[in-house]
């Protein structure tokens, strides 16, 4: 291989990389900054908290504040813009769901009491 073809090689690489790269962070702020689907949420608060559907209230406020936890500002100040519109995202589903959570408790206590 000559020279010349070497760097055609050595340029090739050096553009596609970075044209991969502009597209994978492209792709990633826009689904970060998109809207939160609240009707999923709404109805699948368990899954995005991780505790099962009849969790407790504890349950429910340790679950939220252990992954909140994750995503705070001291810890997704250093990363990309990406990943913190990501983490941001991230916290707003965890507060919507820690919401639907809470009154889903609720209600169920307001059954069990027969009101």
């Amino acid at each position: 291989m000559s020279p010349s073809e070497i760097l055609v090689v050595i340029g090739g690489l050096v553009v596609g990389y970075g044209l991969i790269s502009w597209l994978i962070a492209r792709s990633a702020s826009r689904a970060a900054s998109g809207p939160v689907d609240s009707e999923w949420i709404r109805t699948h608060w368990y899954d995005v908290l991780g505790v099962r559907p009849n969790a407790s209230v504890d349950d429910i406020k340790a679950a939220y504040a252990g992954k909140a936890r994750q995503y705070e500002a001291a810890h997704v100040d250093g990363l990309a813009p990406e990943l913190r519109a990501s983490a941001l995202r991230k916290s707003q589903e965890l507060s919507l769901a820690y919401t639907w959570a809470l009154e889903s408790a609720a209600r169920s206590t307001m059954e069990r009491s027969g009101r």
